[in-house]
């Protein structure tokens, strides 16, 4: 899937399946401990474009509006559950 770099080494990080990327909890400089968890994976949504097929820029953009709306709902809605 990818590769982790360390100074002396180079980790092959693999899965049991292909997925999508649902959520990436680790950024370039974070400190992650052994075995902590950084990444989930999902299933490919029926129709779902992935880096394999590339959209077209419209397209992407698009798809990228959609999931910015779509993650607003949601902190909307942790933050009056965590408010309630």
């Amino acid at each position: 899937m990818f590769d982790v770099e360390f100074e002396k080494a180079v980790l092959e990080v693999v899965t049991p399946q292909a997925g999508v990327i649902h959520n990436f909890k680790a950024k370039v400089g974070d400190i992650v401990s052994s075995e902590q968890v950084i990444m989930h994976l999902r299933e490919k949504r029926h129709g779902e474009h992935t880096a394999d097929k590339k959209l077209p820029l419209e397209e992407e953009v698009a798809l990228l509006r959609e999931e910015n709306e779509r993650l607003k709902k949601l902190l909307a809605q942790q933050q009056l559950t965590a408010a309630g």
